[in-house]
């Protein structure tokens, strides 16, 4: 007989920690598709919306490539990409690691932000303890790794590509390179008015690190936002997005039906599948084959498991909209009056393509605040209506009712009620 059990979820973003949660899905087949999608040439930046489990498969990504003194191919051997053959086993533990994570540097300040960068990067210089006992960096490099481990680097943004060269200087094996969280100090140059001098600092660490840097093998990066163009970050001209709107990796982040059917099921909530789906579903990627796959929100379904099967918001504990701030704001009647339709359950036709500009959110003048919800998980498409020549046009919805109370509580919290928004 099946017994429901509270069972604490770790809520862990460490895949070495993750793998004996029970609450963990086996997610290793997106190693799979990164190999077999030609991963190490050029770049790729994944954007999904947050909860979504950016981190820890960049965690999972960063184990099994990376090549350290631990035999780390025990995480996975139990796991799928174990059964997928040699092609694919042989990468496990091959390559030096670079990991930059971006995901807290939300500061008031730009000093601020760039003081926490070059503390980052000299904990991963430390973290390299190869580079220590290397006894071929002459005094020249020696000095420049100095000043970043003792954090008194002039230019913090070219530690990246000088770690990547010192790494490669060591084993003559190129390292990956590895960014979590990359729109959110440019989100907080927006909120806190230091937007262009984040973006001349992040310029020159992605163009250092990731354009025509012969001391890299790959480069994969995650966010929230495919937010600028090749006109915009020099260093990004030559990287792959992989966004909302793609076609590639559909089913790599989020839960499938199948996948929660399953958690479900070893819990003993089978019977709650409806509920799950109706508060935490309605998320639709379309694959290769123009097919829709609907996906849930993995962190706001284990929160629902945590608490005895209690449905409610849980994105919202973290979460708010700049995009909703600003209509709500900024936007005209037409504006509120779509948000408002959106919050009756009713869908609307919108050209979606693949970027945000974040300079753009903070004008006025600049209205398609939707493209950012979409973006950012408030709004899911539900059909394709045409595909254009540089965007597609799809039926967007709201996906369900966890999104759908966050939206009104935020829009309330503006002073509008949904029939005011009508008016």
């Amino acid at each position: 007989m099946c017994r429901r059990e509270n069972y604490e979820p770790s809520f862990t973003e460490d895949f070495k920690e993750a793998v004996s949660d029970p609450y963990f899905v086996d997610k290793t087949f997106f190693i799979k598709e990164l190999i077999d999608n030609d991963f190490f040439d050029p770049p790729i930046l994944i954007t999904r919306p947050r909860g979504f489990g950016k981190t820890l498969t960049l965690s999972m990504v960063k184990t099994f490539f990376e090549k350290t003194e631990e035999d780390t191919s025990v995480y996975f051997k139990d796991l799928a990409i174990w059964s997928c053959g040699e092609k694919y086993t042989s990468e496990q533990g091959k390559y030096p690691v670079v990991y930059v994570d971006l995901t807290d540097l939300s500061f008031e300040t730009y000093e601020e932000m760039r003081e926490r960068f070059a503390e980052k990067m000299s904990a991963e210089f430390l973290r390299h303890t190869e580079l220590a006992k290397n006894g071929t960096m002459d005094e020249f490099w020696g000095k420049r790794y100095r000043e970043v481990v003792e954090k008194k680097s002039e230019f913090p943004e070219e530690s990246v590509e000088l770690l990547t060269r010192l790494l490669y200087g060591c084993d003559k094996v190129r390292p990956l390179i590895l960014v979590d969280g990359f729109e959110v100090p440019l989100l907080a140059g927006l909120k806190h008015g230091y937007y262009e001098k984040a973006f001349i600092f992040f310029e020159c660490m992605y163009s250092s690190s990731m354009k025509g840097n012969n001391f890299i093998e790959a480069g994969l990066i995650m966010g929230e936002f495919y937010t600028v163009l090749a006109d915009d970050i020099s260093g990004f001209n030559n990287v792959l997005p992989d966004t909302l709107v793609s076609r590639d990796y559909a089913d790599g982040f989020g839960f499938t039906e199948e996948e929660v059917r399953g958690i479900l099921k070893r819990h003993c909530a089978e019977d709650k599948y409806d509920e799950v789906r109706n508060w935490y579903g309605g998320y639709f990627m379309e694959t290769r084959d123009e097919k829709f796959v609907e996906l849930f929100n993995p962190d706001s379904v284990i929160r629902y498991l945590k608490n005895g099967c209690r449905a409610e918001p849980y994105r919202d504990e973290f979460y708010t909209s700049e995009a909703l701030d600003r209509l709500l704001s900024f936007g005209n009647d037409y504006d509120r009056e779509t948000l408002a339709r959106f919050l009756n359950g009713e869908s609307e036709s919108c050209c979606l393509d693949e970027s945000c500009h974040f300079g753009r959110l903070g004008d006025r003048r600049y209205t398609d605040y939707f493209q950012f919800l979409f973006m950012s998980g408030y709004l899911t498409r539900v059909k394709k209506i045409y595909r254009g020549y540089h965007n597609e046009c799809y039926d967007v919805k709201i996906p369900n009712r966890e999104i759908r109370e966050i939206i009104a509580k935020q829009t309330k919290a503006h002073g509008y009620e949904a029939t005011d928004l009508q008016k």
